[in-house]
């Protein structure tokens, strides 16, 4: 698993391409699974900054702990179908960012 500042190490190309459908598209979605397997997608405005993704989530707001406990991605769709997914540095990055409390 990697973080938003090391995938974009790793994969600037598709780090500015990321940057470029949210300055287009600043909404995405949050993925997630239900305890009894069916999924679930909740729109959400992320942030990277510093090298981390980050996403306002109300504090009342179940989704707030889905990242750290089920399996989870976030997809955006930009300009002309272009699309960018990420499942484990969302993972990672939101659960870190969501902690209740935090």
């Amino acid at each position: 698993m990697s973080s938003w500042g090391e995938f974009a190490e790793a994969r600037p190309d598709m780090m500015k391409l990321l940057l470029e459908i949210l300055d287009w598209i600043p909404i995405t979605y949050l993925a997630t699974v239900r305890d009894d397997g069916a999924p679930r997608v909740h729109p959400v405005c992320p942030i990277i900054a510093e090298g981390r993704m980050f996403v306002a989530v109300a504090a009342t707001s179940p989704k707030r702990l889905d990242p750290r406990s089920r399996a989870s991605g976030v997809k955006s769709m930009g300009k002309r179908g272009a699309t960018m997914s990420s499942t484990s540095a969302a993972s990672r990055d939101l659960s870190k960012t969501l902690r209740p409390g935090a």
